[in-house]
């Protein structure tokens, strides 16, 4: 038991809590919606939530508040300002656990108040090009 013990401290006060800290930067998506024909689409609408981890809720916010629907030309604007962020594992050796999970933005894009797309924010690569079926809506 004692060795068992031993063992179980001798662990634990290898192992180490790290703390990180850095800075997530403002970004813009550029999104062009475009309709089975290639056509642009006049009308398409944000709606972004966050998952409740720091700074998702308040980068939603900014952005819904932001955001007009996508003009003429298909184009949306979608911009965030920048926020700190900050985290901790636990490390023992090459062994890690405990990551601290990191907040993500999820857009829908409605036409005509259907959903018309979905995603994470971060999924709309730049510029991104989305096409919707304007026909079924």
């Amino acid at each position: 038991m004692k060795i068992i013990f031993l063992f179980i401290i001798f662990f634990l006060s290898g192992c180490a809590t790290v703390t990180w800290d850095g800075g997530l930067p403002g970004r813009e998506y550029e999104i062009t919606f475009h309709d089975t024909d290639g056509s642009p689409v006049q009308g398409v609408v944000a709606s972004c939530i966050g998952n409740s981890i720091w700074p998702s809720e308040e980068m939603a916010k900014e952005i819904n508040n932001l955001s007009v629907s996508s003009d003429k030309n298909g184009l949306m604007l979608l911009k965030h300002d920048s926020y700190g962020v900050h985290g901790s594992y636990k490390q023992l050796g090459p062994w890690e656990w405990g990551h601290s999970k990191s907040g993500e933005v999820t857009c829908d894009f409605l036409y005509n108040g259907k959903i018309v797309n979905s995603g994470k924010l971060y999924s709309f690569n730049q510029p991104s090009i989305v096409k919707i079926n304007t026909n079924e809506i």
